[in-house]
This record gives C-alpha cells, structure tokens and sequence, in this order.
C-alpha cells in the first residue's frame, strides 16, 4: 500500500504499483461493458473514483485482472485486444503503456503527489473512455477479447501466460487519451482500430447509425406514460431508448432535453407539479434522477392520501370475522407507514378498530373505551377482546340451539303420553315403563349438556377472564 504521513502525500513503489493495477481492473471492465463484449446485465454498478463504475463477475475478466495486479510491479505495459469471435480478427487494441521514473527504482526515492489530484486524472481517463465509444466503429458481430502483458525479463509470469504475438491492426487509426501520474508511474492510453477501407462503406455505416437514430428520436417523439405505470417504470423504458440513441453517436441528448421528455410524459398525471419543477430556479442544471426523485415523493403523498381516505371509510363487512377485518386494516396501515407515515400509531389503530366494530358489539366497545389501560393497549390486545366475545357468542348460540331441542323433544312426549291416556288403563299401565325410560333419556341429555357447557366455560376460563377486565 502507499505510505501516508499526517502532513504529506507520499507515494512510494508499492502503492503506486496497486493505484495502477486497479486502475487496469476497473478500465478493462468499463471497456467490455461499453462495446458489449459481454451483456450489459452481466455487468453490476460500483461506486469508485467519484464515478458509478461497472463491475463483471466472470471469473475469466477476474483472472486476468487479478494476474495482471500481482505483477503490476514489473510491468512496462498492458494492451487489451477486442477480437471477431468468429474469425479472430483484430479490431480495437487498448493500449495502456507504464513508464517508470528510474530514480525511484534505483535511488528508492519517494515523491509527492495528493490523491485527489491522482484520481481527477483517473475520472478524466475514465469519461474519455465512455465518450470515445461514440466515434469508435460499431461492434456487429459477436466479439471476444485478449490481455497482452509486456513485462521485463524477470518476471515470475503465471504458468497459464503463454508468449503471444502482437496483435497488431493493419490500417489502423489511433486515438489518444488522457494519462495519470503518481509521481512512481505514468500510465498513457491509446486505443487503435480497423480504419474503414473505403469510404463507401464508410459512408453507408453513417447513413444505417442516422437511419437508427430517426427510428428511435421519432420513437421519442411518440413517448408518453402508459396508464397504471409508475414514474420508475416510465423512466425505465424511457432511459432504454436514450441508452440506445448515444451509443449511436448521437450527442443531442442531454440530460436537459431528457428532463423535458419526462415532463411532457409526466404532464397528465401532475401538470401542477411539472410546472413547479419548469419553475425552478435549477431547472436548466436539473438531472433525470432528480426529476425522477420528485415525481415518486409525488406518488408517495398520492398513495398515502388515497389510503387514509381508505381508512376514513374503513367499515366492518357483513359476515366478517374481527380476525378477518383487521387483517384488511392492517394491511393499509402498513402500506402507509412504508410511506414514511407517523401519524398511524397503534393507538390511531385501536380508534379504527373500535369504530368499525361498534355496530357489531356497541357494549364492548365502550367497556374497552373506559378501560384504565385504554391509551396503552395495543391492536393485538383489542383484537382478542373481539375474538373472546365472538367466541362466547358463538358458544352461547350453541347452548341455545341445544336447549330448545330437548324442550321440543319433551313437549313432543308429553302430547305423546296424554294421547295414550285417552285409550284406557291398560294403555297406560303397559306405557309407563316406556315413559320412565324417555324421561330418564331426557335427563341424561341435559346433564350432558350441562356437562358439555361447563367444560367449555372452564376452557375459556371465563372467571379469571372476568377479574383481569376488572383489573
């Protein structure tokens, strides 16, 4: 690593050794990424230097990369080559030559250097990269790409580098770009590529890029939110296109004129709000992703005003459970406390709760209400107050039901008996161990019953119940 004092910026071999090799990581990874060489989704997005870099997983970009790191000391230069997949044709050699200040190898010199100033150097190489993309030819036909590594002639070189020509492109076309120094190593890059032989085909590649960039402005053109879609969804797609337009070359695109396609999508949905946002005093400097950013805080306060009108309406339903009802109430609670919301504590719940449940059980709701512990009491615990009486009420109906069948069943034998009676001693004599036998059944049903009532009273334990609401 670099050595560092508290006063000073001092960079000594090693360091400058790392600051390079991942300097050729993190180059090597935005170049695949901005010709495609690998899919654009392989790609994942990190911050480093100041700036959203790409970052592949492949283990064969990591291989590479980190090979090259290991031996970053002895190092004179590293070319990466973009190659046909098809007929390994050369086509782009990037081309990022070390040079060595002597003293520092010889002497052990150290020099100073800050590292804000290394890493300007480092974005400015890292813009230029992106931006040369632009001029370079099109890649349209699958493509595969190599490492070069000249080294000096004592490097402990991995077993898997094998000695490699110079992949060099014939009737080639150059490109300078910026460099960076740390006062140890001073790293220059190049790009070259495949000049187009005549400039017929030359010409008919520029008309096929502006044919595509009109096909996709007119797109643009046409772009407007789709119903039930999001700002994010809408900016999604509309990025995609715009993505599309700049790798074509196409430099009208900014930012700006992106920030004025959002607002004329936009326009429907919240015209109040895209005139605030025209208004503002930035709106020139203005980004898409501060834009973006208004418009969902928008939706957030949308959202969040159609559910608490939800909740003002908020009811009971017929042949609803108390269970059930609350599973619906919570639901917009949560989506609205996901908002940022703090209004909506459990004691807002409980309010909620009471109201929808007061036509069910006026009497309950306000022997809840005139709780002591009233303001402290939580959903779960209102919750299971309307279970126990829905439980008792349900228990009650059932004793009822039972109750009233064995009174229809001894009403029914009582008729029974008078007509018999009717008919002569004989009759009623040969009955009467019959009638001791219903009687008895009827006694033994209404033990039971008994029996059956006060098991389910003790498993309710409907006395310690009653004292704790006492409590």
């Amino acid at each position: 690593m670099a050595s560092r004092t508290a006063s000073k910026d001092i960079i000594a071999l090693r360091g400058s050794a790392a600051i390079v090799s991942e300097f050729f990581g993190y180059a090597a990874n935005s170049i695949l990424y901005n010709r495609a060489v690998y899919p654009g989704e392989s790609f994942a997005k990190v911050k480093k230097y100041g700036l959203t870099m790409p970052l592949t997983q492949d283990e064969w970009v990591n291989f590479i990369t980190s090979a090259t790191s290991k031996n970053s000391g002895k190092l004179q230069g590293i070319v990466m080559v973009i190659m046909s997949k098809a007929t390994s044709e050369v086509i782009e050699r990037w081309n990022f030559n070390i040079d060595t200040y002597p003293e520092v190898v010889e002497k052990g010199s150290i020099k100073e250097k800050s590292d804000k100033k290394i890493m300007r150097e480092i974005r400015a190489i890292k813009r230029q990269i992106d931006s040369c993309i632009t001029d370079l030819p099109c890649l349209d036909e699958p493509c595969v790409f190599d490492m070069l590594a000249y080294t000096d002639t004592d490097v402990d070189a991995p077993d898997t580098w094998i000695e490699s020509d110079t992949k060099l492109i014939h009737n080639t076309q150059m490109v300078k770009l910026h460099s960076f120094d740390t006062k140890v190593h001073k790293v220059d890059t190049v790009v070259s590529y495949k000049k187009n032989e005549d400039d017929t085909s030359s010409s008919s590649s520029s008309v096929i890029r502006e044919a595509r960039i009109e096909l996709l402005e007119a797109e643009l053109g046409r772009f407007v939110m789709l119903a039930n879609e999001s700002a994010e969804e809408m900016y999604t797609r509309l990025k995609k296109i715009i993505k599309k337009i700049r790798s074509y070359g196409s430099k009208k695109w900014t930012d700006h004129e992106v920030v004025k396609i959002m607002l004329r999508a936009y326009f429907l949905r919240n015209s109040v709000l895209c005139f605030m946002i025209r208004d503002s005093p930035n709106y020139e400097k203005m980004t898409p992703e501060v834009v973006l950013g208004r418009f969902i805080r928008h939706e957030m306060m949308e959202n969040e005003g159609l559910l608490e009108a939800e909740l003002g309406r908020f009811v009971m339903l017929a042949d609803e459970s108390a269970e059930e009802m609350y599973t619906r109430l919570k639901k917009i609670i949560n989506k609205l406390r996901s908002y940022g919301s703090k209004r909506w504590t459990d004691h807002e719940v409980v309010k909620i709760m009471l109201r929808a449940y007061f036509l069910r059980n006026s009497v309950l709701c306000f022997l809840i209400r005139q709780s002591p512990n009233y303001e402290k009491m939580t959903p779960e615990v209102v919750l299971s107050k309307f279970i126990d009486h829905e439980t008792l009420l349900e228990e009650a109906k059932y004793v009822d039901i039972m109750s009233k069948s064995v009174t229809a069943s001894k009403n029914q034998d009582i008729a029974l008996k008078a007509n018999k009676k009717q008919k002569g001693k004989c009759v009623f004599e040969e009955s009467t161990s019959e009638d001791n036998e219903d009687s008895s059944s009827l006694d033994e049903e209404k033990i039971a019953l008994i029996k059956s009532f006060k098991k389910i009273m003790k498993s309710r334990n409907y006395k310690s119940n009653k004292k704790n609401d006492k409590e």
